[in-house]
């Protein structure tokens, strides 16, 4: 990646990972999520959509549904194995 196309936030013990929209492509997303779960963060944050194709704005770095289940099951176990548990969304 080239030099300030991703964030990684910390506030207070708290760590969100959020991938910049100058990334452009969804082949970095699954990568950088994976990685900040495994260094700790709290959260990330990515967008979805049923079609990125056909999204109005940032279909690009979008992910499919299928693309988000799959990639929440790999963080899942990538937090249990540092000894985390992801959380539901209320």
């Amino acid at each position: 990646l080239r030099n300030g196309e991703h964030l990684i936030a910390l506030v207070k013990r708290l760590a969100i990972q959020r991938y910049l929209d100058g990334v452009g492509s969804r082949r970095f997303v699954a990568p950088m999520a994976r990685a900040a779960v495994a260094a700790g963060a709290d959260g990330i944050m990515v967008e979805i959509h049923p079609d990125p194709s056909k999204a109005l704005s940032d279909g690009p770095q979008s992910l499919t549904f299928e693309a988000f289940g799959l990639l929440m099951n790999r963080c899942r176990i990538i937090a249990t194995t540092i000894g985390r548990r992801l959380g539901k969304s209320e």
